[in-house]
């Protein structure tokens, strides 16, 4: 999308819309992460030594950039249930318009309205309404390795999954859950930028081609994209996207403090971060009989069934003109007032990192494979026996527990996640 320029305070361009209050920024000391190994996503590394328990941060670690709990925030349920996005501020009946449809995996979202084609006051307040609310970014851990199996008297190597953890990254994309307050801002593409701009193919603005006058000239407004949508043919196919993206995360800090700390559990096997996004896109296709078709769960399953969608998709792909032209950016971070120093909205990466790694550590060694949650950040750091006040179950729960740290010491001690 839009490459922002740096005029705006939020390093977005002159025209970008602010969707909510400025407020006050927590500020790094420096941007350069020390002590992060390696920057491969997916490798094999070799097992590191075996006492890196003072590797995993804690949070009653005597540290002043590592803070506790923050139970300030927390009372302001700045720590979400996994995929629970804060209610909206306004409930606004001339911008609330039903979901037709939302995609299973990644929770895309698709309307079918047809004021929405009629009326450009009416999309143009519905996308400003939808951009307030963030994209679900999570980061993902995952282990794999592979193994023979022998089915129908064949044997194949099948990869096998030995813990896949997720940590939901929404509610530190807010300086304040409770009164909405966040870095967020809403813009367009710039003429130079290859976009769909009502087209089935991505290109520059015409202007932009044009030579020299379109590297002045102003890009087009959110009010004039809805503008052009709506004027648009009405007996084709087109679909208006606003985008929501997150921008000043340091993936690749993340990324490299994550798999080394799944190598201090002695963990073999292979090993992959990745950041999906959840309701990253907001789609608004025009009212007709085939738009309704290609949003319908069981017609689309009956089309990869039945195998149409081989002609299907080339008709859809090559007959609908797209607007993929506005975007809603979350700052995770910005650049700050002195050099190689960044403002954070909430938390920086290496807090993180140290609010979680415990967690994580815990779900790998463990082999979870599940969204973590608050009350996985708080059984992280509780230590010692179980005391429930009967004593039948604390000897059986104890016990248990027992075996399973003496299980994963041997894994330690031993290495696991091996190819077999």
């Amino acid at each position: 999308m839009g490459k922002p320029s740096k005029q705006s305070p939020l390093g977005g361009s002159g025209d970008a819309m602010s969707l909510h209050s400025n407020v006050p920024a927590y500020r790094d000391r420096s941007v350069s992460p020390a002590g992060a190994p390696g920057s491969s996503s997916n490798f094999r590394g070799a097992s590191h030594g075996l006492n890196d328990d003072d590797d995993i941060p804690r949070l009653d670690a005597d540290d002043d950039d590592l803070p506790p709990m923050y139970t300030d925030v927390a009372e302001s349920n700045a720590l979400l249930a996994p995929y629970q996005t804060p209610a909206p501020a306004v409930d606004d009946p001339s911008t609330t318009f039903p979901i037709f449809s939302m995609n299973a995996s990644n929770s895309s979202e698709i309307y079918i309205d047809p004021r929405l084609d009629a009326s450009p006051e009416l999309l143009e307040r519905h996308i400003i309404a939808r951009a307030q609310a963030p994209p679900r970014l999570a980061v993902q851990v995952k282990g794999t390795h592979r193994e023979m199996v022998e089915e129908h008297g064949k044997k194949e190597r099948r990869s096998v999954i030995d813990f896949d953890v997720s940590i939901d990254l929404t509610p530190y994309l807010y300086h304040d859950v409770a009164t909405r307050q966040s870095w967020s801002e809403l813009d367009t593409v710039d003429n130079l930028e290859k976009a769909k701009r009502g087209t089935v193919f991505a290109r520059r603005s015409p202007v932009a081609v044009s030579g020299a006058f379109g590297l002045d000239a102003e890009k087009p407004s959110l009010r004039e994209w809805v503008h052009r949508y709506c004027a648009g043919s009405s007996s084709g196919l087109k679909a208006f996207v606003l985008r929501r993206r997150v921008v000043g995360l340091d993936r690749e800090y993340l990324r490299d403090r994550l798999i080394h700390l799944v190598r201090t559990t002695n963990y073999q096997g292979d090993v992959s971060v990745y950041f999906p996004y959840h309701g990253e896109t907001v789609s608004v296709y025009n009212e007709c009989r085939i738009n309704h078709w290609r949003a319908t769960r069981w017609i689309r399953v009956v089309c990869y069934v039945t195998l149409t969608f081989l002609l299907a998709w080339p008709y859809l792909f090559f007959r609908t003109k797209r607007f993929e032209t506005v975007f809603a950016t979350w700052h995770f971070s910005r650049p700050g007032s002195h050099a190689n120093a960044k403002e954070y909205v909430s938390l920086s990466e290496e807090q993180l990192f140290g609010l979680w790694a415990s967690a994580i550590h815990t779900a790998v060694l463990h082999k979870r494979q599940c969204l973590l949650d608050q009350q996985d950040l708080v059984n992280s750091q509780r230590a010692g026996p179980v005391t429930t006040g009967n004593a039948a179950v604390d000897t059986g729960v104890n016990f248990v527990m027992a075996g399973i740290r003496a299980m994963n010491e041997v894994n330690r001690q031993m290495g696991w996640g091996y190819d077999r």
